[in-house]
């Protein structure tokens, strides 16, 4: 929907109430997404889903930060290979998410709402390190994130 700035504030983000809109921002403010507020009832799969996102959050705090910087610089990598103006840019967080959404469906029994690192070195799952991520098919191949082997 393209959004139409009744009170003269173009940098506002956020939930409006009175128009029942959301309004977010991406790209330094080049791009204005507003859409309808959602009225939703929670079920179980909304608990499910809100349980393996705080545990991917906390997973992510808890990586190494060499690791982190791997992910960064995957990103970086990433962006200048699929640049589009037009698109949201991807974060080294929201491509961790992705990496360990695309694991659960390579890996059925790999459990995104009490995964560990333990459990990553434990049963030998493939993101140890972005380039082995990459060998897998959990990233996109790029060939010089080969040399991103920081250990997670």
């Amino acid at each position: 929907m393209k959004p139409v700035f009744k009170h003269s504030v173009k940098g506002f983000r956020g939930v409006d109430r009175t128009e029942d809109l959301v309004y977010c921002k991406y790209n330094h403010g080049e791009l204005v997404i507003a859409r309808k507020l959602p009225q939703r009832q929670i079920d179980d799969s909304n608990r499910n889903f809100g349980m393996i996102s705080s545990n991917l959050r906390l997973l992510y705090r808890t990586l190494s930060f060499e690791y982190q910087q791997d992910l960064s610089s995957y990103t970086m990598m990433y962006r200048s290979l699929m640049y589009n103006p037009h698109k949201i840019s991807l974060s080294a967080y929201s491509l961790f998410t992705k990496m360990m959404w695309k694991l659960k469906k390579l890996i059925p029994e790999a459990d995104l709402s009490c995964i560990n690192k333990e459990d990553i070195l434990q049963h030998e799952f493939p993101i140890k390190t972005i380039a082995e991520a990459m060998k897998a098919g959990l990233l996109l191949h790029i060939e010089e994130a080969g040399m991103l082997t920081s250990k997670i």
